[in-house]
């Protein structure tokens, strides 16, 4: 079974796309793989439909050719960014008293 499975349409990508985790800035990465139905299909539409969904693409798209028995289909890396602002959170809680005194003893000649 491959890591990423061959979906049959742009819709069914990304669905599974949604289901990834995204990363603490709101970053997510993601590999599409899709089916190239029939010798007319054509990479490019597959791939207007995920920019047109947000995704915004990595590296080179890689078509892979029909050989028998493997399907044809897209191999897409990309990136999906719905920022989130970096929060870095603190607390300080200081309890208590400060209490000191003091004895100064001394002579003081000529």
């Amino acid at each position: 079974m491959p890591q990423f499975p061959i979906c049959e349409s742009v819709e069914e990508a990304l669905k599974k796309a949604r289901a990834s985790r995204r990363d603490d800035l709101g970053n997510l990465y993601h590999t599409f793989r899709i089916r190239l139905a029939d010798a007319n299909a054509n990479w490019q539409t597959i791939l207007s439909g995920l920019v047109d969904a947000g995704w915004q693409l990595q590296g080179t798209p890689v078509v892979i050719e029909a050989t028998h028995p493997q399907p044809r289909h897209d191999l897409f890396s990309m990136l999906h960014v719905e920022p989130r602002p970096l929060r870095i959170h603190g607390e300080m809680r200081l309890r208590g008293e400060i209490s000191g005194g003091g004895d100064f003893q001394g002579q003081f000649g000529s």
